[in-house]
């Protein structure tokens, strides 16, 4: 085989390598089948904390819409403008959870109103009927069930193939149990509290005095006894 043979299917090789990895490589085909009039779904699932997990109140808050369902992409709604938020740049969990946390203490500011929904005794609370967009979950009472941080969800959202889109989302925040409150331990009853050093020497010294002043009445009257006789 000569040279130029030789370089010719190498380069037809090449190709062909080329349109396979095209083929097979992710892409954003699958947002073709995106539904923007679709309604959605939130179902949050308390934790097992071995406590009871009904009548726990969440509030959920839509505090961004969609921008582009293509490609998933977040618009901040109007009443939270003027906090700075950027959906869109939120990567890591650590960076949902401060974002969370930070809402969770301006949304009422911002006026915003939300849904409520109770959880039932599997600990289960829905919010149906939910247009698509960025949510807040905000636990609203913490009932006898424990506690549970503020977090986003996004609906839709991708699934980690990227290959459907997902409208009904069912999420599982962690809870952990109420901080226990300490009993105050009474101060023992043979302890004086205060300062009871000036309130004693008061009280000898009031003593003293009346000791003396009763002693100088004796002699004076004894005096006068003497005198008349």
């Amino acid at each position: 085989m000569n040279v130029n043979k030789k370089k010719h299917r190498i380069r037809w090789i090449t190709l062909l390598l080329v349109l396979v990895l095209a083929a097979v490589a992710p892409t954003t085909a699958f947002a073709a089948g995106y539904d923007g009039g679709r309604a959605g779904s939130i179902t949050v699932q308390l934790q097992d904390l071995e406590t009871p997990m009904d009548r726990v109140v969440f509030r959920c808050y839509r505090v961004a819409d969609v921008l582009s369902g293509a490609s998933l992409r977040w618009q901040t709604v109007s009443a939270l403008e003027a906090y700075s938020m950027d959906f869109n740049g939120l990567k890591t969990a650590r960076d949902y959870q401060e974002a969370a946390n930070f809402l969770e203490g301006v949304v009422e500011e911002a006026g915003l109103t939300p849904l409520e929904a109770e959880t039932d005794a599997s600990g289960q609370a829905v919010f149906t009927g939910l247009a698509h967009g960025v949510y807040l979950l905000v636990q609203a009472d913490t009932a006898a069930y424990g506690v549970v941080d503020a977090f986003l969800v996004s609906l839709p959202y991708v699934d980690d193939a990227a290959s459907s889109w997902t409208y009904d989302v069912r999420t599982e925040p962690k809870g952990e149990h109420l901080p226990e409150t300490p009993t105050p331990t009474p101060p023992p009853t043979n302890v004086q509290t205060g300062d009871t050093t000036h309130t004693t020497g008061y009280l000898m010294a009031a003593l003293l005095s009346a000791g003396m002043l009763a002693v100088l009445c004796a002699v004076k009257i004894k005096g006068r006894k003497r005198t008349e006789k």
